[in-house]
């Protein structure tokens, strides 16, 4: 069975963005289905409409972790600042990424330059 960096390269070489490529990695771990993530994770290849804001790698992350381990309750604070501290402590282990990379974010796409390997190395 393929691990989740490996899953996640396969869809991005294949022409999934990186932030599609990141939640279709977790593909039957998250309670919604794959169709369903790809359309929501669609605008936020190219750091964010090819915007080259956000790395779609990185936020593809953050939506992966809110499915698994997010808060529902808006009046559970504490439940909102673990969540939050988590996030930026992801966000703090790969800083780089806070800008989207033109080489990264335009084909032909590499190993080397696939953003997506490097955040998904770092969630482990």
């Amino acid at each position: 069975m393929k691990t989740h960096a490996e899953r996640a390269e396969t869809l991005f070489k294949s022409g999934y963005n990186c932030a599609q490529s990141l939640i279709g990695a977790f593909e039957g771990e998250i309670w919604i289905d794959f169709e369903t993530s790809m359309k929501l994770a669609s605008s936020f290849g190219g750091g964010m409409g090819r915007l080259r804001e956000v790395c779609g790698a990185l936020t593809g992350l953050f939506m992966v972790v809110g499915l698994l381990s997010g808060y529902s309750d808006s009046e559970d604070h504490e439940a909102k600042t673990r969540h939050y501290q988590l996030i930026q402590d992801l966000e703090q282990a790969v800083p780089l990424l806070k800008r989207a990379s033109p080489d990264a974010c335009t084909p032909p796409r590499t190993k080397t330059q696939c953003r997506v390997a490097q955040v998904m190395e770092v969630s482990r």
